[in-house]
């Protein structure tokens, strides 16, 4: 098979991640795979190393500003590059699919529409209200007549509200590699850096440092802990802030500052490879006050055999089971984040169990293999089909 795959950043986080898993198994079937990106960064490196081909250009982007007047003007000039670059690689590579993997890209979507070539829409971002950016991509979404899948139940419903799965769309929940054991050193050395001995509690929130991923609300709930544990707890935050929006670090650097649980918590940057980091844990909290499309870091964290403490709404209620696999909380509420963290951090024997349950339920449902293996087979499904009827001489 020969893939043009659009992607619309270069950063690794959870749909960055997800790609690589898809392209190691295009190129591990002898696929050809040719990936388009705005620029050159970790992903690309990442990308290469897997022995795709990787194209840097103008993709088509959309974001908030896509939907301001100034913005609008900007997105349709860039919009308009996009499909000229991308009908370039399309037709120099032979591409027989264009693969999308975000709904913030366009470019590939009208390129398929415009040549007749399938087109796949992995859609990782959900929408919680149903503003003009919903109102709008959701109707291209239709327009452009896609095989789309959505990485959870959450998502689809954020878009389609009254879809159900069928040949036009699937949902294929995200999975991830499983976290190895790391070297006792390094685990030792990760809960040394956080002032953690070996009867101490680590709770670890991994993710990106932005407004919504609940890091605020965590460091609240913290305060409420530590006095009723008698200071055996430590908090460790781990991530960076999105490209070009520094203020949000700088914030939670602020608010740790001033904290009078600051002597406490860590704050560590982007690590590309947290296994360690997963390995010296006890707790992972995602307390992301806005719903997550899915929620990766959960299932990374049960990968790990860790119980996992997260907010009830998104994607996260498809991964967390309540009192198997860890504990939800009612989203923004510190103090009831606080009673249930207070309650695993007393408790080491209920933590080894949730997280066995974890583990357990990360092999079922959300290994890489079969997720690849999900989108791969998409994939390779909408080039037959189309060859089909090609084949039977059916107009483009």
């Amino acid at each position: 098979m020969r893939i043009l795959i659009v992607q619309h950043g270069t950063e690794l986080y959870g749909s960055d991640r997800a790609l690589l898993s898809v392209v190691a198994e295009l190129v591990e079937r002898g696929s050809e795979v040719t990936v388009a990106v705005p620029e050159r960064g970790a992903l690309s490196a990442a990308l290469s190393a897997l022995g795709a081909r990787v194209e840097v250009g103008p993709v088509g982007v959309v974001g908030r500003h896509s939907f301001t007047a100034s913005g609008a003007l900007r997105t349709s000039w860039d919009v308009c590059r996009a499909v000229g670059f991308l009908s370039e690689l399309k037709r120099r590579h032979r591409a027989q699919l264009i693969y999308s993997n975000t709904l913030a890209v366009l470019g590939g979507a009208i390129v398929s529409r415009l040549s007749g070539t399938p087109h796949v829409w992995h859609v990782h971002e959900s929408v919680a209200d149903s503003g003009a950016a919903r109102r709008v991509l959701a109707a291209f979404m239709r327009w452009s007549k896609n095989q789309v899948i959505f990485n959870s139940a959450w998502t689809a419903r954020s878009w389609c509200k009254d879809a159900t799965p069928d040949d036009s769309y699937r949902i294929v929940l995200n999975g991830v590699p499983s976290v190895m054991p790391s070297g006792m050193d390094e685990v030792a050395r990760i809960r040394r850096l956080c002032g953690a001995d070996e009867t101490t509690c680590l709770i670890v929130c991994i993710g990106r440092i932005n407004r919504w991923k609940g890091q605020r609300i965590l460091l609240a709930a913290f305060e409420r802990i530590v006095p009723v544990v008698d200071r055996q707890v430590r908090l460790l935050f781990v991530g960076a802030p999105p490209q070009g929006q520094p203020e949000h670090l700088h914030a939670l650097e602020r608010k740790i500052s001033e904290s009078p649980v600051r002597r406490f918590v860590t704050l560590l940057p982007f690590q590309q490879n947290p296994a360690a980091i997963w390995n010296a844990s006890d707790i992972a909290v995602v307390p992301s006050e806005e719903p997550e499309p899915f929620g990766l870091v959960a299932v990374e964290a049960m990968s790990a055999s860790k119980p996992v403490v997260a907010a009830a709404h998104g994607g996260l209620v498809e991964i967390v089971v309540p009192a198997v696999t860890g504990e939800l909380f009612e989203p923004r509420n510190e103090s009831q984040l606080a009673e249930v963290l207070t309650r695993l951090v007393l408790d080491p024997q209920r933590r080894a169990e949730l997280g066995r349950a974890g583990h357990a339920r990360y092999q079922a449902a959300f290994t890489e293999e079969r997720f690849a293996a999900e989108v791969c087979d998409l994939i390779a499904c909408a080039i037959s089909s189309d060859s089909k009827r090609k084949d039977l001489g059916s107009p483009t």
